[in-house]
């Protein structure tokens, strides 16, 4: 396989620091210039207490990206070609234990978590464009998964190949995401440097808690 999969998850979640905060600027901007009453509409001031909530929530959201991105990265990372029937043996009890038997818990999880989001006081557009994606990503993680579970001797460079594909269009709509998130916590009343910094705090979080704790250390505040 691939030894760009191994790294996929650091880069992802780099890339989602970077492009987050400068596209939400960019939008911000924008936004600003375009149209000042149709700004102030759309931003809806909310209590300390409100935005934590979302924030929350959306630290919730992000353990499930940070804990697929490394089990599937890591999972993924053994299938080679030239590997043995050992190594196959051993994709398949990871995957039937990280994956497998804990997609279920993960999903209903996400469910609840998108029913959170959606009771709080965020912006209803927001709240759905961010759902969506979120949505988005486990279509990805789902087919990933079915990939790793399919894995035999005879088709390792078949799910090989397959775990490779779909990560370009994946970052995209994991950058989407991170995008929305931030946006809808701008529209709350935070200021975009607070904002960028609250969200790349959960994202830190996440991934030291749910993720890998190497990737959590590696990660820099921009």
């Amino acid at each position: 396989m691939k030894k760009l999969f191994k790294v996929f998850t650091l880069i992802l979640l780099l890339s989602i620091f970077v492009s987050a905060c400068a596209n939400t600027a960019s939008k911000s901007t924008a936004k600003e210039e375009n149209t000042t009453s149709k700004k102030v509409t759309n931003k809806k001031k909310l209590s300390k207490k409100e935005q934590k909530e979302i924030l929350d929530i959306f630290y919730k959201m992000e353990t499930t990206i940070a804990y697929y991105d490394s089990q599937i990265g890591n999972i993924g990372y053994m299938v080679q070609d030239g590997i043995d029937q050992q190594v196959v043996e051993s994709v398949q009890n990871s995957t039937q234990e990280n994956l497998t038997n804990k997609k279920d818990k993960i999903a209903n999880n996400a469910t609840e978590y998108k029913n959170e989001l959606r009771a709080t006081k965020a912006d209803k557009k927001d709240v759905e464009n961010v759902i969506s994606e979120y949505d988005q990503l486990f279509t990805y993680y789902n087919g990933w998964i079915q990939d790793l579970e399919s894995l035999n001797l005879s088709n390792v460079s078949t799910v090989s190949s397959s775990l490779s594909d779909g990560q370009d269009d994946y970052l995209a709509v994991s950058n989407d995401l991170s995008e929305d998130m931030m946006d809808t916590l701008v529209k709350t009343g935070m200021s975009k440097s607070d904002a960028s910094l609250q969200f790349k705090k959960i994202i830190k979080k996440s991934v030291k808690n749910y993720g890998d704790p190497v990737d959590a250390e590696n990660m820099k505040y921009y």
